[in-house]
């Protein structure tokens, strides 16, 4: 079998950067927002042929016998270049330098994006999936996640969050994993790891993100109520 590559690119709406001595826009009407965009060059105009066709070259193409997934987030600046490029789920040291090597190559070729017509920082995330071909990656992500549901009702909090992350690296964006995994965090003492998973469920507009969880201090409260829910939810729909 060989190495099979999926690529997701979002925009994270959430997460406009600003230069820190730049002022916010200031507008009484509308504010027009326009995500930056990859224009690639004369042999690639597509943004998920880039990563795919350049991570294969730099894997080799081999059979690595890893299957997860890398997200990494980036901004693109008003140039065209991309800075603060940081993997915040990880496959194997190898897999993330290539992906990071693969986006540091497109500098310059992004349009940037704009806000009333201004360039200004936006965020962007990009969800590569690694998988060997014939691999059932969100089977695996569903038996890791009920067996980590279970663990969490046991309060065995550590445990859960491992299964948590591999599930995660089979479906990256589930947005029931990652908030289970958040409160397996929070229980287990990782405020900032549940923080960061509750801000990432918001960023991929989930019904589950509420205003609350973007405050540490309701977290408490918020994952106290939702252990006590019953119903178990799935990643199936």
């Amino acid at each position: 079998m060989r190495l099979s590559i999926l690529v997701l690119v979002f925009a994270i709406c959430s997460s406009l950067v600003f230069a820190q001595n730049e002022e916010k826009p200031k507008n009484s009407g509308m504010i027009n927002v326009l995500e930056p965009t990859f224009k690639g060059t004369n042999e690639s105009v597509d943004i998920y042929e880039f990563l795919q066709e350049n991570l294969i070259t730099s894997l080799n193409g081999k059979n690595w016998g890893v299957v997860g997934a890398v997200v990494a987030q980036f901004n693109v600046l008003p140039t065209g270049n991309l800075s603060e490029i940081q993997v915040i789920e990880s496959v194997s040291l190898e897999f993330d330098r290539s992906v990071i090597s693969t986006l540091e190559a497109t500098n310059g070729m992004w349009n940037p994006g704009t806000i009333n017509g201004r360039p200004v920082p936006m965020e962007k995330e990009v969800i590569v999936v690694f998988k060997n071909e014939g691999t059932n990656i969100y089977q695996a992500a569903q038996t890791n996640k009920n067996k980590a549901d279970k663990l969490l009702k046991e309060g065995k909090y550590s445990r859960a969050v491992k299964l948590y992350t591999e599930a995660v690296g089979s479906y990256p964006t589930s947005d029931i994993i990652i908030y289970r995994r958040g409160l397996a965090r929070y229980y287990s003492g990782d405020l900032e790891g549940a923080l960061n998973d509750f801000e990432r469920v918001a960023n991929l507009d989930s019904h589950l993100a509420d205003p609350m969880l973007t405050k540490l201090q309701d977290v408490a409260e918020y994952a106290k109520n939702e252990l006590q829910l019953s119903t178990a939810l799935t990643i199936d729909r």
